[in-house]
């Protein structure tokens, strides 16, 4: 189906980009924002694959950007600031992700959403199809997940946290897991401080050995690395990976739901430990 091919296709320009392959990667970014490559997003293929739905979705979109209107056979999920989801009926495992207001910053989300699901595969929800202006987003829906279930991602770290002298319900695993995210992907000083900050509150005391500990573990967890990666190169706060913004997969593989990545809101570069 067409819109399989221009993932992969998007998915090798940003692969190129991050390998230093400008050309290469604007050429490949270029042919498919070009008609010849573009067309086919149109055709019956993807109403065939998604239902009767699909062939109305520029006009729901407007409907619920402009006027705030969901019509009948689509059901509210919810809404943020920039974003309304709603789910066709029928479709329990779709989403449908439509910009407030037609806000750039909601186009924007929806094309990052896009983006991030192909360079780091399985760790974001599935991005079946888009508008050529980001427009609407069709995601696949991810489960909720659990303070234990997050736990049971990351053994050692889940063993650290069960023995920390303080055991306050304040502070879950996921909480912990906020701040060793931070220590494993700091790599400044307001990152190191931030990171000590929330592991003292955590565990009750000030433990210089905490972040240690946690970065020895890192070495051994290929997910957690993966985490790391995932909140230094593309400027996630890690404060939002909580149980709000992480789920199961449809393999039980732990999946970012939601994170803001700043430069969707502003274009000058911030510290993102701040």
């Amino acid at each position: 189906m067409y819109f399989a091919v221009e993932s992969k296709l998007l998915g090798l320009s940003l692969w190129l980009k991050k390998r230093g392959f400008e050309q290469e990667s604007e050429w490949i970014a270029g042919e498919i924002d070009s008609k010849d490559i573009s067309t086919p997003t149109q055709s019956s293929s993807e109403e065939d694959y998604f239902g009767e739905w699909r062939s109305s979705l520029d006009e729901i979109a407007i409907e619920i950007s402009k006027k705030g209107f969901i019509r009948k056979g689509i059901k509210y999920v919810g809404s943020g600031a920039f974003r309304t989801v709603v789910s066709p009926d029928g479709e329990e495992d779709l989403l449908i992700k439509i910009p407030n207001f037609e806000r750039d910053v909601g186009r924007k989300m929806n094309r990052s959403e896009f983006e991030k699901q192909l360079e780091f595969e399985g760790l974001f929800p599935k991005v079946y199809a888009h508008a050529d202006d980001f427009s609407w987003i069709i995601v696949e829906r991810v489960s909720p997940i659990s303070d234990e279930q997050l736990a049971s991602f990351f053994p050692k770290l889940s063993e650290m946290h069960s023995n920390r002298p303080n055991k306050s319900d304040l502070y879950p695993f996921s909480y912990f897991l906020k701040g060793a995210l931070k220590a494993v992907a700091s790599n400044s000083r307001s990152g190191r401080g931030s990171a000590k900050r929330h592991l003292d509150k955590c565990f009750g005391e000030e433990n210089l050995e905490v972040s240690r500990k946690i970065n020895e573990i890192a070495k051994s967890s290929p997910l957690l690395q993966k985490l790391s990666r995932v909140i230094s190169s593309i400027d996630i706060e890690p404060n939002d990976l909580g149980l709000n913004n992480l789920g199961l997969g449809p393999k039980n593989n732990l999946v970012i739901i939601d994170a803001t990545i700043r430069s969707d809101f502003i274009d000058i570069p911030r510290d993102p430990w701040e």
